[in-house]
């Protein structure tokens, strides 16, 4: 019976205890990526407290008191930028009781897909993608991006670029996946372009119909600058079609406006560049400012017109940068309004122990300054170049210092090193313009280099490879020049005026039609003031030298002592006075030395004003100094024509001392040089082979052979007669 009363006794008991609630409303909830607030309610019968699992969510109260009508909790969360959907989970204790509610926020859409990783790269499909790119740079940091459609970005009226801040060091890894950016434009700023400062690599990517304005410096379609002293920048197979724009702005690139330690393989630019006020413009870098920049494979087309230090490819360098540009080219037309303006490459102002490099590429656009050296191909160089295997096909208009390959060469720690290039086209200047080198003001050396076309001066000192050369030595070898030169003095068929150092031309020929108003008129070399030695060369040229004081086939005057070596000329000579088969005059010589040369010319002629102006001769014109004369030959029908010379007489041998003068007269002007005679019937290329000349340097004839006098270039740059 006890038993029994205390079983009923504890029913009653749980029957009387109260039954505890706890109640969510709602139980999930869905915020939006931005500005994210939202509430739900808590019913409980008891005190209850609750725990958020997510940082990102703010929970306020975060406890409460019993309450039958319930109690609002409100949510705040911070903006959702990345590209992943996030969830929370909020859970509410009240005693023994629990309930959750989960919360989910939505996504960025306009944050690309990805990590950012090089294996898990930001996936780029829309404009919106593109504009959260410069929110996802980080300075210090990698980060790789990667196109996968094609987009076009005329919606975006002034693009951000991606990195508008130098100190902001980080390394953008662009990977274009060979799709296209069209129509992208950015006006003003501080860097308008698509990266602003990049560093690190952009790949696959074309970029079409761009326009990009700037009142800043410096600017370019891809970056403002790339590269710096310590993180290096590439661009890989990238092609840009763009306009660009600027006022009062330098550094100016079709790719990027300044480079520093960076490269460009296998890129082109189709533009159209108007600056008329800025200086340093090219159509991938506006300047190199250090370290090491190389352009290997790229291409330019297009207009560029700038005030100065332009050129095709580079506007030019301002520091000790190490440049090499390799199998690249330029079609552009460029028009420059002062200095430095080039087809492919402007001012390179490169420092010590670093010479500029150019192998393998070529220009074939015009090229139209107002100013001074300019060039289809390279406008300056200091501190030495070696330039390799190019060419240059368009036509130049400029003032001084205008040359087909590179227009001005200084001196400093190097050498200029001109191998195995060519031009082809016409050029127009004043004052030291030539074919290859309009001026070299120190040790230059011109190798396997030819010129066809023409070469015309206002001025003086034009000639077919070189145009004036200043200090240090020369070497001009295995080169030929065939068209026309013409000018107001000093006209050379290989070299014009050679004024300071030493020099030496070896190798070359000339043919074609080569005239001068003034001063000085030669097949080989116009005019010297140095030692030099001529070896091995030809000219068929035809010479007109109207007013000119001296005019020679091979020299026209040289002023220090010369050595002219187993050289023939063939083309017809005239000058007012001063004519001359082989050198129109040897003004003030004390030991020159004509060895074994054949004068070959139909005519040499000089119809001077008075016996007392220069004479005229088959070998020299006229000998005023000392020299050596040994066994030099002329043409047996020569026709010599000089009103105060009635006969040809021949000349003996001559060692060391002026040729004898013409019975009767004792004005050294009128000492002239014939030479002798060559025998009747002999062939100029037997007549060689007799005198002994080098086999290694010419193709001579075999034994009785008469091979004529036509000269052509072979593989080895060998001459056939």
């Amino acid at each position: 019976m006890l038993s029994v009363a205390v079983v009923l006794f504890a029913a009653c008991q749980q029957k009387d205890a109260p039954q505890h609630t706890l109640k969510v409303d709602p139980e999930e909830l869905s915020l939006k990526n931005i500005d994210a607030k939202d509430a739900f309610s808590v019913y409980s019968s008891q005190d209850w407290s609750l725990q958020c699992d997510a940082a990102w969510l703010t929970v306020n109260p975060s406890s409460g008191e019993a309450s039958t009508e319930g109690i609002s909790i409100a949510l705040e969360a911070e903006d959702n930028i990345s590209s992943q959907v996030r969830s929370a989970v909020i859970t509410i204790t009240a005693g023994s009781l629990q309930k959750t509610v989960k919360v989910t926020q939505s996504q960025d859409t306009a944050v690309p897909e990805g990590k950012g990783t090089e294996s898990d790269p930001y996936v780029l499909k829309t404009v919106e993608n593109m504009k959260k790119m410069n929110e996802l740079v980080q300075s210090g940091q990698s980060v790789w991006f990667k196109l996968v459609n094609d987009i076009d970005m005329a919606s975006v009226e002034d693009w951000t670029p991606v990195n508008s801040d130098p100190a902001v060091s980080c390394q953008i890894y662009f990977d274009g996946n060979g799709k296209k950016l069209s129509n992208f434009s950015s006006n003003g700023g501080k860097c308008p372009s698509l990266f602003g400062y990049f560093y690190g690599k952009c790949h696959d990517l074309e970029i079409e119909g761009a326009s990009v304005t700037s009142f800043a410096n410096p600017v370019g379609v891809l970056a403002k600058q790339m590269g710096s002293d310590d993180i290096h920048a590439e661009c890989v197979n990238v092609h840009v079609s763009a306009t660009l724009s600027a006022n009062g702005t330098d550094k100016i690139g079709g790719f990027a406006g300044m480079v520093s330690n960076a490269e460009f393989t296998d890129c082109s630019a189709d533009l159209t560049i108007d600056a008329s006020k800025a200086k340093y413009v090219g159509g991938i870098v506006g300047v190199a400012t250090g370290g090491t920049v190389k352009i290997t494979g790229c291409s330019v087309n297009g207009n560029i017109s700038a005030h100065s230090y332009i050129g095709g490819v580079i506007g030019g360098q301002d520091a000790p940068a190490t440049v090499t540009l390799e199998s690249s080219n330029s079609s552009a037309t460029i028009t420059g309004q002062h200095h430095y303006t080039a087809g492919l490459a402007g001012y390179m102002n490169n420092g010590e122990n670093s010479p500029l490099k150019i192998t393998g590429c070529y220009a074939t656009g015009s090229v139209t300054s107002k100013g001074s050296s300019c060039s289809p191909l390279v406008a300056f160089v200091a501190n030495g170049c070696e330039i390799t295997g190019c060419h240059a096909t368009g036509s130049i208009s400029a003032v001084n210092n205008v040359g087909g390959i590179l227009a001005w060469a200084t001196g400093g720690s190097g050498k200029a090193v001109i191998r195995n290039c060519w031009y082809d086209g016409n050029i127009n200047g004043a004052m030291s313009v030539a074919g290859i080198v309009g001026y070299s003001e120190g040790t230059i050396e011109i190798e396997r280099c030819h010129v066809t076309g023409s070469v015309i001066s206002s001025g003086t000192n034009c000639g077919g490879i070189l145009g004036q050369k200043s200090e240090g030595g020369a070497s001009v070898s295995e080169c030929y020049f065939s068209g026309l030169l013409e000018g107001a003095g000093r006209v050379g068929g290989i070299v014009s005026y050679l004024n300071t150092g030493t020099a030496v031309v070896s190798n070359c020929w000339s043919e074609g039609r080569m005239v001068t108003t003034a001063n000085a008129l030669g097949g080989i070399v116009a005019h010297s003031n140095i030692n030099v030695s001529i070896s091995n060369c030809s000219s068929t040229a035809e010479l007109m030298g109207y007013y000119c004081q001296a005019a020679g086939g091979i020299l026209g005057i040289a002023a220090k002592d010369v050595l002219i070596e187993d050289c023939y000329a063939a083309g017809e000579v005239h000058a007012m006075r001063g004519a001359g088969g082989i050198v129109g005059m040897l003004n003030g010589v004390t030991n020159a030395k004509i060895i074994t040369a054949i004068a070959w010319n139909p005519r040499v002629r000089a119809p001077r004003q008075s016996n007392a102006n220069y004479s005229s001769g088959a070998i020299i014109g006229c000998v005023k100094g000392t020299a050596t004369l040994t066994d030099n030959f002329y043409r047996a029908d020569l026709e010599l024509l000089d009103p105060f010379i009635p006969e040809m007489i021949q000349h003996e041998n001559v060692t060391n001392s002026l040729p004898p003068l013409p019975e009767g007269i004792s004005d050294v002007n009128q000492c002239a040089y014939n030479g002798k005679a060559a025998p009747a019937g002999i062939s100029l290329g037997v007549l060689a082979k007799n005198l002994g000349w080098d086999e290694n340097a010419w193709n001579l004839p075999s034994d009785g052979a008469d091979n004529g006098v036509a000269i052509k270039p072979l593989d080895n740059n060998k001459i056939d007669f």
